[in-house]
């Protein structure tokens, strides 16, 4: 994930979103496993993985908001945000995974979320999903990256 922080740095980490990091990522599984073969968005998941008889369905939660800019380069309005329909998403999104998939031997969920917001609300990211015991989710890995700061990434296993 090396080049999705080189690429951060070049367009600045407000311009990262989902989409932009399901590529990076997808390109790293690749650069790790070249027997692999995916598509992403595959059948309304995010990404699907064959390697060799183990199939499995990614989808991307990814929670960094940032601001807009306004035509004159300041900042303009707030985008994305902690919210309780956040959580509903994100308890749609494992409900999805936890629907039997023929031919799927593995189901995970990426869930990348700022920690640190400078913008004031009630609600976080962090309280809402630094525990996900609370989901029925305890198959929780936190992922080692480098690709911002102020954010976390974790691996879950959906069964």
């Amino acid at each position: 994930m090396s080049k999705l922080q080189r690429h951060l740095n070049l367009v600045g980490e407000n311009n990262a979103d989902e989409a932009t990091f399901r590529s990076f990522l997808f390109a790293e599984i690749m650069r790790l496993a070249p027997k692999t073969k995916g598509q992403i968005e595959w059948d309304r998941y995010d990404l699907l993985l064959l390697c060799g008889k183990d199939k499995a369905l990614v989808e991307i939660k990814f929670y960094m908001p940032g601001r807009n800019m306004d035509v004159d380069g300041s900042q303009g309005n707030w985008k994305g945000g902690a919210s309780l329909q956040n959580e509903q998403e994100f308890c749609e999104c494992v409900n999805k995974l936890r629907k039997p998939q023929d031919h799927i031997s593995h189901k995970f969920l990426i869930l990348v979320y700022e920690t640190k917001s400078k913008r004031a609300s009630k609600h976080s990211f962090s309280k809402s999903y630094d525990d996900l015991t609370k989901f029925g989710l305890s198959d929780v890995q936190t992922i080692d990256h480098s690709f911002t700061s102020g954010a976390v990434c974790k691996l879950i296993r959906i069964s």
